[in-house]
């Protein structure tokens, strides 16, 4: 999380959500809707909330966050770990695509997974009181080779097959980051 403003963000909270995406026209919009209705409940009001002498926000009814200040032009690093349950039958993508395997019927069909990450960061800025959230979303991908080679495409993950962490790639959604205010 970077702060690009002048003024300290404060009681900021990062909540996210994993999904397996399904291949299709909806490929472009899913992850931005998804992460609309996902960030779209309201965290309750400023003076809703409970922090302790830490600054960390307590008693908020399921969600697991944690909050911290981003002082102004600073970077503060939040590893995101989640787990995913077995994709079920309709998450799973044969590929390639028919029309493709029907112009070349030698290419091996195997299953793949789309993993997208969609979520927002909530926060608090200055003496307003009203909340602010960037959205991000990221889809994870693998690499045949190594990932720190630049000119190696990602494709969706292998279902069914380890993968060791240097094939991961990490990267935003091309269309959109979702809401800003």
């Amino acid at each position: 999380m970077q702060n690009t403003g002048a003024i300290k963000a404060t009681h900021v909270a990062v909540r996210f959500k994993a999904y397996y995406s399904s291949m299709g026209n909806n490929i472009f919009t899913e992850p931005l809707q998804r992460q609309r209705d996902y960030c779209a409940p309201d965290i309750p009001p400023s003076q809703d909330w409970s922090w302790d002498e830490n600054g960390k926000r307590i008693n908020l009814k399921g969600l697991r966050d944690w909050t911290v200040t981003v002082e102004p032009h600073t970077a503060v690093e939040r590893e995101l770990n989640f787990g995913m349950a077995k994709p079920t039958d309709a998450e799973i993508i044969k590929w390639p695509p028919v029309d493709v395997i029907q112009n070349n019927p030698t290419l091996a069909v195997t299953d793949r997974i789309f993993p997208v990450v969609v979520g927002c960061i909530d926060y608090q800025s200055g003496a307003m009181p009203e909340k602010h959230q960037t959205g991000f979303i990221f889809e994870v991908q693998e690499v045949y080779s190594d990932a720190t080679t630049s000119n190696v495409a990602p494709t969706l993950v292998h279902y069914g097959i380890d993968l060791p962490r240097e094939r991961v790639v990490v990267t935003q959604f091309f269309f959109g980051q979702g809401k800003q205010y």
